[in-house]
């Protein structure tokens, strides 16, 4: 059985400044998702990785083709030290928007300039004095060290019954063969452009280092996308279940979450929304926003749009949605049932999939999520 439990902590906002720049370690959240065995779990991190830093444009940014290079209001930028970054703007036209911080060689970026690439955007009216983060990607090792990978489970209290596992969610394997796995970490194909796509990544912990199934090296730099979903899978091997624990810094702004569609045929967006909290469908702003596309009427010939959710408690592996939902008359709707469905609730760290219908020229429309809190 998996079960979703939620602390979020507020913490005293402390910020240090250091000339222009502010570390942010405000609120701060946790989340503890159960991972039963013989399952797949698939969830997202609600939080932001700590030591993020606020600071603002001091000047427009200067866009060449694909880059744009931002100059900010601090000098005390570690150059080369931006690997694993993205910038997240806070406000203005670009409200919510995250960009790679490019550092491939030559890493361009200085003690008071990043670059950043615009994966075909651009930013139209970005202006001097304009707010943004520097955030810190999550990555496979950040969030599951090897060393803290569970290997046995301890009986607590003793004679209790419950069996709690000694270390995170992740199984570590017996070695590098299919029957010597235990957990493998899925994640879902992000640029693929049909829908129901199988994973295309396969990773598992072995030796005290992050693997990848059919390639060698270790892996455990890999980027976790900070509005992506990831599918943590006990095979029956792994005899009991695991705790899936995320702690980090609460967004408290508005987070854009991009959504790509087709000129012919939809196109799933496999996602997890950053935030900590349960979300009613009428709270995640993804149709006020324009993101979503409601249908012509509530049969399946009508249908455009579509969210769909995972069963949670649900125990079984190769998972798949189980509740489809769209929208009709301003309301979310459900097949089967004709009352409005404003009220189900998306827990905290669950995943979703948003099936877009084809657009004139295949167009990326921007859900623009806002904090209830």
């Amino acid at each position: 059985m998996k079960k979703i439990t939620l602390w979020t902590i507020y913490l005293a906002s402390a910020v240090s400044a250091i000339s222009a720049q502010t570390v942010t370690t405000g609120a701060v959240g946790y989340n503890r998702i159960t991972c039963p065995t013989n399952a797949d779990t698939i969830v997202g991190v609600p939080f932001q990785a700590q030591g993020s830093i606020a600071c603002r444009l001091n000047a427009a940014p200067a866009v060449s083709g694909s880059k744009a290079t931002l100059t900010l209001n601090l000098s005390t930028l570690t150059p080369g030290g931006l690997t694993g970054h993205y910038v997240r703007f806070v406000g203005g036209t670009r409200d919510g928007r995250w960009y790679d911080v490019l550092t491939a060689s030559p890493d361009t970026n200085t003690a008071s300039t990043v670059t950043i690439n615009l994966n075909g955007d651009n930013l139209a009216g970005v202006l001097n004095g304009n707010s943004l983060v520097i955030a810190r990607y999550w990555t496979l090792a950040t969030l599951f060290p090897p060393a803290q990978a569970t290997s046995s489970w301890a009986e607590t209290p003793p004679g209790s019954g419950n069996f709690v596992p000694n270390g995170h969610a992740v199984v570590a394997s017996g070695g590098t063969t299919a029957s010597q796995r235990r957990t493998q970490l899925g994640l879902p194909n992000l640029t693929g452009t049909g829908i129901d796509r199988p994973g295309v990544d396969t990773f598992y912990i072995t030796g005290g280092e992050w693997r990848k199934q059919g390639i060698a090296g270790n892996f455990g730099t890999t980027i976790l996308f900070p509005d992506s979903h990831m599918s943590i899978s006990h095979p029956s091997s792994v005899t009991r279940p695991t705790i899936f624990r995320s702690f980090g810094d609460v967004v408290h702004t508005p987070f854009t979450i991009p959504l790509a569609t087709n000129v012919t045929g939809k196109r799933d967006s496999y996602i997890a929304i950053p935030r900590p909290i349960p979300l009613r469908l009428n709270q995640l702003n993804l149709l006020e926003s324009g993101a979503f596309v409601q249908s012509a009427n509530i049969s399946a010939s009508g249908r455009q749009d579509e969210l769909l959710v995972y069963a949670t408690p649900s125990s079984f592996l190769n998972k798949t949605p189980t509740s489809s939902y769209f929208a009709f008359g301003g309301n979310w709707r459900i097949q089967g049932d004709t009352n409005p469905q404003n009220t189900a609730i998306i827990p905290a760290g669950a995943a979703i999939t948003v099936r877009k219908a084809p657009t004139l020229g295949g167009v990326t429309t921007h859900w623009l999520n806002t904090p209830t809190y």
